[in-house]
Order: structure tokens, then C-alpha cells, then sequence
């Protein structure tokens, strides 16, 4: 028996990038606004509007001139400044950035209303109060460039410190940011979760944005403020598409026929049948004005068909070589509203679902047409926004959402037992019927699997996430105060069923074909799991952060913060010798300081230096905890394996085994299994055992700063 404890904290990493959840998804705009001699001009009428949607901010400058507008949705922007005895103001093409604050200040001439001063000037491009160390891509850089699997996290390779991770696997590209382990990313969409629960980002986003629906995304490297957390690696903060007052729509269509698709070498030395390898995607985009200026809607619908051709070629059995396509499809929906309901209140919903199912998958070299794998797999997430703009100064943003998955990882023996053949995978909740210990073993040889595959496991998962977001611009206190504070309070469910192993494994030392006369053709050992695993998981998870952005100069802005997390995670502890009753692991001093600073070295803003300094703590990545309640000290679910300490000495000997589980070569003896492990009742765990630890505490690290931006 080997027993292995489970701690997750690092202690003080010294890192380059430790970013994490972005959770807003929006813009702010400010400034400051004076006559022409430098006086600052209070009770200046601000309307800040979208030129597409034409949806609008009002806002009213303070004694010292000074305006700000947060929570504003990404997008091309105008402004326009009135006063009694002044010119009118105008100024347009002002882009709004994830993630950024756009500062303009406003020089108002002495005239009348009816007069307009139209300024045409270039968006600002360096955001000089963050000391946030990243960068943004919008519509038209997605658009322009190639993009692997059209996926969008192709182009966030673009940026530096990012290197992007294709997959042979649909839909499972993903990130490595500064060195960083690929399940510490975090991904966000509209400022919902988007990420896996259970895996992190190891297999990219929860759902995948199509990249005709992406408005922009914005990716941190480095240094953030306290509003985000729960990540160690890259944050990236999409944002998808609303309509505008304008119907706009894309159409896409690329198809790769199988006439263009030559035989590959084995195809042709081996005289197999060329498989059908084709790939297509279509789809398109639609938005528009429901009611012009105050509501808008926004579609997008994406196919996606690709079969790629596996070969596999197997010398010392040429009857299991084979040529076929794999069958990988996938149908991505997302629908989003948007509505101003008056100057102070807007909302949004947006749904976005993918529905990816995977047919014979032949995940490694020995994979024969026996043992290939498949999955179900249905990703949705949906959110929900309500802005209110409070006062003058305040603003508030409440956001409601919820990001949910089926999947089955599985095969073809197991599946064909349900009434649905396993397409129940498809429905959420819904768990497919099949026993995978009615499977034949797998013949685990030298150079090949035979027979059936060991994977089968499921099924979902669901996360919901309720946060509200407060804004308050304080002016003229020392300087000005872009504060904010918030709290986020995450539920998460993880169901897990495992049958993997269910109908047992044969290891041979040899590719010849089961010959019981011959002992050298019995297996050496046996492999199985002795019940069904079923687990729970909930995780109970509380942020609350507060920050201030001190603009102490117009060169110099100083931000502080703080941000504290908390995870509860209840896990069944029984067993283990190392916790009391009812007890688990909580870490409850995950206080997080932020401290940085930028300064402006030019008037116009182009050229700064910025650093920072501050403690970012990692999430739980669930998949990471629960072997230990697969792998217990007591367990109906073992992993056992015959002979236990090593392999029958037998068969490499040309003598027959003498394991009461190999002796009839392989064929699994379940009468004696079921003896040792009565089906349902909880036993020692004689395979490995993985106990929890009561000091398992949530990674962390340390993070200093200090760069220079032009």
C-alpha cells in the first residue's frame, strides 16, 4: 500500500506574472474640465455615448472640474461638454478598452451653446494611472489575423509572456503564461467564470467564444488591482458583441474536402482504404436595434466538422492495422440583449452554449479500433448585469451568473447499454445506464490496447456566481479617489462518476495472441477497480475587496488595496487518520495587499513608469483534492491490481502464472473479486492511498514589479 498526502501550498513564489479573475469586463472614462486660462469649470453637463448603440452616461463635473464614468461597456466612444456662456464640446472615435481608464481632459472657449468646438485627435493609447502589466486585442486584430482552431486564444499569443497550447482535442487549446502551469489561467466572459472547476484551464475556457462574437479581450501578465484574484497565471477578460443601432452581420464558411486531403504513407503501404478526412466550420453573426438608442440584440451560431485521419500501423499484429477519421463536431449558440432603461440603468443577459461530442477518439499510439475512446461534452454559461448609476459619482453593477458542463468519457461497449446508446450525456444532470464491468478487459500488450477501452467517467458540473460592484469618484480629497469595493460569493457543485477500469486490465510482457496452451501468451498482471466511485463536491467561496486609485498629481497615481478569500470546502474526511470529526481544511488568512504606482514622464501621456507590489493567492482546483476521496483509507471503489507488488515472474519465464487472476489468462474471475471486495461495501483500500492534509492551504505568492511603457 502506498499512501501519499495531498498539500496544496507554495510558500512566498518569487513570480514574474500572477494574475487572476477578471471580474468586470468594463471601461471607465475621466478628466478634468477647465476654461482656456486653466480654471477648472464646475457644473459641466457630460454626456458620454456609445456611437454605435447610441446608449449614454450623463454626468455633471464638480467643483474642481473633475468627471469620471465607470462600468462602461467596451467600445468606440464620443463625448460632448456643455456650459452656459461656453462652446459646446465635441470630441469622437474615443475607444474604451477592457479593463482600462481612458483619460480626457476637456478645454472649454468662451461662447455660446449653440457654437460647437469639434476636437479630432487620436484615442489615448497608454493608460497612465495602471500599473497592470498585459494588453488588449479587439474585432479588428481577431478578424485580420489567422487564428489555429478558431479560437481566440490563438491570438493571445500575440502578447508577451504568452505562448499558446494547441490541442488534438476540440475545443481544449490553451495557455501558458510566464512559465506558469496551464490549469492557473482564468478566463471571463461579460465578467462571468468561464473557467473548469474541476481542471482549471488546463483544457482552456469552460465554453469557447466564437471570434466573429468577441467584442475584445483584454490579458494581464502582471500586477493587477485588488478587484481581482483566485489565479496564478494569465486573466483573460473577454467581452462579446452587443448590437447597434445598425443591422451588421458576418457570414463564414471554409471547408477542406477529402479530395484534397492526399493518403497518407501507411494508407498506401499497408493497401488501406483511404478514410474520409474533411473539415468544415460555417456560421454567422447578426445585431441590431430592437428599439434605436435603448435596445439591442446580438446572434451568433457556429458549426464546426472535423475529421482528421488516424492511422495506425501495428507490425507485430498486422490484423489491427487501421486507417479511420475520427468524428469530432461541434454547434456553439450564444444570444445576448442589451437595454438602457433610462440615463441611470442599463442591463444585459447573454447565454452562450457549445455542444461538442467526440467520436472514435484514438488518444495514443496503441489505441486500436477496439479500445478508441469518445465523450459527450455540453458547456454553457449565461450572465446576467444590472448597472445603476447612483449619484454623480457613484455607480453600482450587480451581476448574476452561471456556468455549467455535462460530459461522459467513454466507449463504445459502455455506451451501447443505454436505452439512448449514450447520447443521455447530452441532457444535463442525466447519467448514462451503462455498466462498464460488463466491458471485455483491455489487453494492455507491448506495442498495442485490444479490446475495449478503460474510460468511463462523468458526468457534470455547475458553478453560480452572484457579485456587486460599487464605484465611487471622490475628487478634491488630496487628489482624486477612483474607489471601488465589492464582494462575490461563488457555489460550486462537482458530481463525479467513475467507472474507469470497471472491466479490468490484462498487462501481457509480449504482442502474441492468447494461446492457452503457451504461457509465454498469459498476462503477468491484473488491474481492475473493485465499484463505482461517486463523489459530491460543494465549494463555498467569499471575495471581498476594496481599492483606491489616488491620482495624487495629473503625472502620478497611487493605488491601494486589499482583497481577502475564503474557500469552504466540505470534503468527507472519514477515514483519516490525520482530522477529527467532521473536520477539513479551511484557510482563513488569505488576506491579499496591493500596493503600486505609475508616473506620467510627458504632458501628453505617452511614456510612464509603473511598479508594484503585492501577495495573489491561487483557487482550489477541485480536481486536485479529490483523490482523496477516491483513494481513501476505506473505500467501495478500489484500484487493485494481482499479483500486488509485482508482476507474475511466470510468463517472461515461459512458465504458466500462478496468480489465482491470471491463471485462466484473461478473463476476469469475478466470482473471486467479488469475494475479496463485496460490491457496495466499503473495505481497506489495498491500492494507493491519498489522505488529506489538515494543513492544505491555498498557493500564494509574492509578486514585486517595476517597467517602463511608451
Amino acid at each position: 500500500m502506498r499512501i501519499r498526502i495531498v498539500g496544496l501550498g507554495i510558500p512566498l513564489l518569487l513570480a514574474l506574472a500572477l494574475p487572476a479573475i477578471a471580474q468586470q469586463g468594463t471601461a471607465e472614462m475621466g478628466g478634468r474640465v477647465v476654461d482656456e486660462t486653466g480654471a477648472a469649470l464646475p457644473g459641466v453637463a457630460i454626456v458620454i455615448t456609445n456611437e454605435e448603440s447610441g446608449v449614454y452616461r450623463d454626468i455633471v463635473t464638480g467643483a474642481d472640474g473633475n468627471y469620471f464614468a465607470p462600468q462602461l461597456i467596451p467600445g468606440r466612444y464620443k463625448i460632448s461638454a456643455k456650459l452656459a456662456s461656453f462652446k459646446t464640446f465635441e470630441r469622437g472615435g474615443l475607444i474604451a478598452a477592457v479593463g482600462k481608464t481612458l483619460t480626457i481632459n476637456i478645454t472649454m472657449a468662451v461662447g455660446t451653446l449653440e457654437e460647437t468646438v469639434r476636437v479630432t485627435a487620436e484615442s489615448p493609447l497608454v493608460d497612465m494611472t495602471s500599473a497592470k502589466v498585459g494588453g488588449n486585442i479587439g474585432t479588428d486584430e481577431l478578424s485580420e489575423l489567422p487564428a489555429m482552431n478558431r479560437n481566440y486564444f490563438a491570438a493571445v499569443a500575440l502578447l508577451p509572456g504568452i505562448q499558446f497550447a494547441p490541442s488534438n482535442q476540440m475545443g481544449n487549446d490553451t495557455l501558458v503564461a510566464s512559465g506558469q502551469t496551464t490549469q492557473n489561467n482564468n478566463v471571463s466572459v461579460d465578467g462571468g467564470y468561464d473557467a473548469d472547476d474541476a481542471l482549471g484551464t488546463s483544457a482552456g475556457a469552460q465554453v469557447r467564444v466564437p471570434i466573429e462574437a468577441i467584442q475584445e479581450f483584454q490579458v494581464i501578465t502582471s500586477m493587477y488591482d485588488a478587484e481581482y484574484g483566485r489565479a496564478s497565471g494569465a486573466i483573460l477578460n473577454a467581452v462579446t458583441k452587443s448590437g447597434t443601432n445598425q443591422f451588421k452581420g458576418v457570414l463564414l464558411a471554409e471547408a477542406a474536402s477529402n479530395k484534397l486531403t492526399a493518403a497518407d504513407y501507411f494508407v498506401r503501404t499497408q493497401n488501406l482504404t483511404k478514410p474520409s478526412a474533411v473539415r468544415r466550420d460555417w456560421g454567422g453573426v447578426i445585431g441590431g436595434p430592437i428599439v434605436r438608442n435603448k435596445a439591442h440584440f446580438f446572434f451568433s451560431l457556429e458549426r464546426q466538422v472535423d475529421n482528421p485521419n488516424r492511422t495506425r500501423v501495428f507490425p507485430t499484429r498486422p490484423s489491427l492495422t487501421f486507417s479511420k477519421a475520427e468524428d469530432r463536431t461541434d454547434w456553439n449558440t450564444l444570444i445576448r440583449f442589451d437595454h438602457q432603461i433610462n440615463a441611470n440603468n442599463t442591463w444585459a443577459v447573454r447565454w452562450l452554449r457549445e455542444w461538442a461530442p467526440q467520436w472514435y477518439t484514438f488518444s495514443q499510439n496503441r489505441t486500436t479500433l477496439e479500445s478508441y475512446q469518445d465523450e459527450t461534452d455540453l458547456d454553457q454559461t449565461a450572465v446576467g448585469t444590472l448597472t445603476s448609476v447612483l449619484s454623480n459619482s457613484r455607480v453600482n453593477t450587480v451581476r448574476l451568473a452561471r456556468t455549467w458542463e455535462h460530459w461522459w468519457h467513454g466507449n463504445e461497449c459502455f455506451r451501447a447499454q443505454g436505452p439512448q446508446g449514450g447520447r443521455e450525456g447530452f441532457i444535463f444532470k442525466q447519467e448514462p445506464e451503462g455498466n462498464q464491468a460488463l466491458c471485455p478487459p483491455q489487453l494492455d500488450y507491448l506495442s498495442f490496447l485490444a479490446q475495449a477501452s478503460t474510460e468511463s467517467q462523468g458526468p457534470w458540473d455547475s458553478n453560480y456566481q452572484i457579485e456587486d460592484d460599487y464605484s465611487w469618484f471622490l475628487p478634491g480629497k488630496k487628489g482624486d479617489h477612483d474607489m471601488k469595493f465589492g464582494f462575490r460569493y461563488n457555489y460550486t457543485e462537482l458530481r463525479r462518476v467513475s467507472q474507469v477500469n470497471s472491466n479490468g486490465t490484462f498487462r501481457f510482457n509480449t504482442d502474441l495472441p492468447f494461446d492457452a496452451t503457451n504461457p509465454r501468451t498469459y498476462p503477468e498482471r491484473f488491474t481492475i477497480r473493485t465499484g463505482t466511485f461517486n463523489e459530491f463536491i460543494k465549494n463555498h467561496t467569499y471575495e471581498a475587496f476594496a481599492q483606491d486609485k489616488w491620482r495624487v498629481t495629473p503625472r502620478t497615481t497611487i493605488g491601494l488595496g486589499v482583497r481577502y478569500d475564503l474557500e469552504l470546502i466540505p470534503l468527507d474526511e472519514t477515514g483519516n487518520p490525520l482530522f477529527k470529526t467532521n473536520a477539513y481544511p479551511v484557510d482563513k488568512n488569505n488576506v491579499s495587499p496591493r500596493v503600486n504606482f505609475t508616473h506620467t514622464l510627458d504632458d501628453a501621456g505617452k511614456s510612464l513608469i509603473r511598479g508594484g507590489y503585492g501577495i495573489f493567492y491561487n483557487r482550489t482546483i477541485l480536481g486536485a483534492v479529490d483523490d482523496t476521496l477516491e483513494f481513501g483509507k476505506l473505500t467501495s471503489s478500489a484500484v487493485v491490481q494481482f499479483p500486488t507488488s509485482a508482476a507474475d515472474p511466470g510468463p517472461s519465464a515461459g512458465r504458466f502464472p500462478t496468480d489465482p487472476f491470471l491463471v485462466n489468462g484473461p478473463f476476469v474471475n469475478r466470482a473471486l473479486l467479488n469475494s475479496m471486495y463485496p460490491p457496495g461495501v466499503p473495505v481497506k483500500n489495498d491500492g494507493v492511498v491519498i489522505f488529506d492534509s489538515p494543513n492544505r492551504s491555498t498557493p500564494y505568492a509574492h509578486q514585486f514589479t517595476i517597467g517602463y511603457v511608451r
